[in-house]
């Protein structure tokens, strides 16, 4: 998810395909985790659309105070850790990062 319906996603699967076809480009994917968008079906999802990927990190939002709206915010290290679990399931090399 990008927080937007107005996305078109098909250039970051074809970003994501030609990324893990090569053998000779060091890689990895992340996803910056927003409570107010994510949900365990996505990060099960993005398992399966990543699957085999050689690095993949789950960041945590952090709000700086800077933002037009302040409603998003990060997850609690416990919902980072479930999320981990559920992308492992297809990407066990998948990590947390700055948790």
């Amino acid at each position: 998810t990008a927080g937007t319906e107005r996305l078109s996603i098909d250039e970051v699967h074809q970003s994501v395909r030609y990324l893990m076809q090569q053998g000779d480009i060091p890689y990895e994917f992340r996803t910056t985790v927003v409570k107010q968008y994510h949900t365990a079906a996505d990060f099960s999802a993005i398992g399966k659309w990543i699957r085999g990927a050689n690095a993949y990190y789950l960041q945590n939002f952090q709000n700086t105070g800077r933002l037009i709206d302040n409603s998003v915010s990060g997850c609690t290290p416990s919902e980072m850790r479930a999320f981990l679990e559920i992308v492992r399931q297809d990407v066990p090399n998948a990590a947390l990062r700055g948790i």
